[in-house]
């Protein structure tokens, strides 16, 4: 897949990829907020990411730049300018954490995984625990447990997804795959033997 080389923004003016300047210079504030800021557009328009998540991309970029031009990077340095660039795009609606957490959180339950492993998953892209607490509430209604169960074992072809004649010799081994994946204990069991 081609990388993505201009964004469109809200006022109908293109931003494309720019060369990075040969020389990168402390002084230059304008060109680093500009580069800071296509680097962000860029990455946002490829990825669905959470603010924290883009915070550390932007981060690992200056730090990449600085160590290439022998200057001496330091996080604080750059921090006011990452968080301005931030604000700029939640501003915009560009980056939403709410809305990235409700669509993680619904496309991993979907496809089978559990409440733990969702809140690790989300966790991990750098979601906040209120955006992970309420995009978890907003699931209770649509899905269960035992629908995720089911999703899980289908794909992974687990329990009653078996060849009937395989199903008691693997019961032991679905049952603690089920358990590593999140799920409890008495829901997978209740599952696996079918009540």
């Amino acid at each position: 897949i081609a990388p993505l080389l201009s964004v469109v923004k809200e006022s109908g003016e293109y931003l494309s990829r720019a060369p990075r300047c040969q020389q990168f210079e402390h002084d230059n504030c304008k060109n680093m907020e500009i580069d800071l800021y296509q680097a962000a557009l860029l990455y946002v328009s490829r990825y669905a990411t959470s603010s924290e998540n883009l915070k550390r991309v932007l981060l690992r970029r200056m730090q990449k730049i600085a160590f290439k031009d022998g200057v001496r990077f330091s996080e604080a340095d750059y921090n006011t300018e990452i968080e301005r660039i931030i604000q700029k795009l939640s501003e915009k609606g560009i980056l939403n954490d709410q809305e990235l957490a409700n669509g993680q959180a619904r496309h991993l339950r979907e496809r089978g995984h559990s409440e733990r492993s969702i809140r690790g998953k989300l966790s991990a892209k750098g979601l906040s625990g209120h955006h992970i607490e309420f995009a978890l509430q907003s699931l209770v209604s649509e899905f269960n447990d035992n629908d995720a169960i089911a999703a899980y074992a289908s794909r992974r072809k687990l329990g009653p997804f078996r060849p009937r004649e395989l199903q008691e010799t693997y019961r032991k081994k679905d049952l603690a795959a089920l358990c590593r994946a999140g799920f409890d204990y008495d829901l997978v069991r209740s599952f696996i033997d079918g009540r």
